[in-house]
């Protein structure tokens, strides 16, 4: 008798997955742990409560995407495995998350006080030349709202400007 299914983390929590495509690479490694697996598309199909064709069309885009291999076929069984593709991109996912939070904790400390950014605090980098090939990258409203906070002591009309203000003068300050 059918136990159910165990979706492991790393295939649970990647957000660029459907539920089924889920339990598809879930089932497919709960088969290949203990064997081949060689799950046919109706096998897939009364899982999940779709048409087989549906089905093959999910898989056919999890194996371009890297996520499902077929290993072989014998002339009636396909035999599937996990991709690589799974393994490397939530190492990625992992790696930009870990990235994202220290920046985010680097910059945020002070992007919500309203004391005086370290361009104002230090009159000897009040020069817009040392920000010019940063403040380049923002649109021109973006890059206008930065320079009255840098030059004019303008206080930050939101979270988000106070966060970007913040993080240029750390670059150049050299505190990030």
């Amino acid at each position: 008798m059918r136990q159910g299914i165990w979706i492991p983390a790393r295939i649970e929590s990647r957000r660029d997955l459907s539920i089924a495509e889920k339990v598809i690479l879930s089932e497919i490694e709960s088969f290949t742990t203990s064997g081949k697996c060689f799950a046919s598309n109706e096998h897939f199909a009364n899982l999940l409560g779709l048409k087989p064709d549906t089905i093959s069309r999910m898989i056919s885009r999890l194996k371009k995407r890297g996520f499902v291999i077929q290993t072989g076929f014998d002339g009636r069984r396909r035999f599937l495995s996990l991709g690589s593709a799974l393994d490397e991109i939530t190492k990625q996912s992992e790696e930009t998350a870990i990235i994202t939070q220290t920046c985010l904790v680097d910059v945020s400390h002070t992007a919500l006080d309203e004391s005086a950014t370290p361009l104002q605090k230090n009159s000897n980098i009040g020069t817009k030349d040392l920000y010019k090939g940063m403040l380049n990258k923002f649109p021109e409203a973006t890059r206008t709202a930065v320079e009255r906070v840098l030059f004019e002591g303008e206080t930050p009309t939101s979270k988000h400007l106070a966060r970007i203000v913040n993080s240029i003068t750390a670059v150049v300050v050299g505190d990030g």
